[in-house]
C-alpha cells in the first residue's frame, strides 16, 4: 500500500489530476507519467497552444488558453485535495509558469491574471470534488503507481470505463 506522503503517490495524484481535467475539457496530451521528474509528467511541450491537440476542433484561442491553464493547475489542486503539504511536490511552480504563459494570450495585466487564475482554480476544484471525477483521479493514480506511464488512449479508456463524460467547452 502506498502512503500519502510517498513521492510516487504524490506524483501519481498530481498527474492524475491533469488527466481527469484533460479528459473533461477534451485536451489531448501525449501521456501521463510518474517518471522523469525533471521534465514533468503530463506534457513536455514548448508551445502548449500549438502542440496540444483538442477534441473539439472549433475552440477559439481564448478557450484553448483557459483550458490549458485549467489542465496545468489541476495537478496542484488534486494534490491539495489529498491534504498533502504544498511543498511535497516540486512541479507546482513549473505548472504555474506554464499556466501564466497561457494566460499571457488573454491579458498582460498581472492583476487580471491573478483573478483569472483564481477563478479557474475554483472551477478545477469544483470539477475534481465531484465524487465520480475524484474516483477517476484515484483510479488513474493507482494505475500510474503500478505502471509509471499511461498513454492518452489508456487514460481515456480508464475514465470512459468509469462512465466519466467530457465537457469539451468551458464557460
Amino acid at each position: 500500500m502506498i502512503k500519502k506522503k510517498d513521492p510516487i503517490f504524490v506524483r501519481a495524484i498530481h498527474e492524475a489530476g491533469h488527466g481527469v481535467i484533460c479528459h473533461y475539457l477534451g485536451v489531448i496530451p501525449k501521456q501521463l507519467t510518474t517518471e522523469n521528474e525533471k521534465d514533468g509528467g503530463f506534457s513536455k511541450f514548448k508551445n502548449p497552444l500549438n502542440d496540444f491537440k483538442f477534441e473539439n476542433t472549433t475552440l477559439q484561442i481564448e478557450e484553448k488558453a483557459k483550458s490549458l491553464v485549467m489542465v496545468y493547475i489541476a495537478g496542484r489542486e488534486a494534490v491539495l485535495k489529498t491534504e498533502i503539504e504544498k511543498n511535497t511536490h516540486e512541479n507546482f511552480e513549473f505548472d504555474y509558469v506554464q499556466a501564466n504563459e497561457c494566460l499571457s494570450i488573454l491579458t498582460s495585466n498581472e492583476e487580471e491574471k491573478k483573478v483569472l487564475i483564481g477563478n479557474l482554480e475554483q472551477e478545477v476544484r469544483e470539477i475534481l470534488i465531484e465524487k465520480d471525477r475524484w474516483r477517476g483521479v484515484e483510479k488513474l493514480a493507482e494505475e500510474l503507481t503500478k505502471n509509471k506511464i499511461l498513454t492518452w488512449i489508456e487514460t481515456k479508456a480508464i475514465l470512459q470505463q468509469m462512465l466519466l463524460r467530457p465537457r469539451f467547452r468551458i464557460s
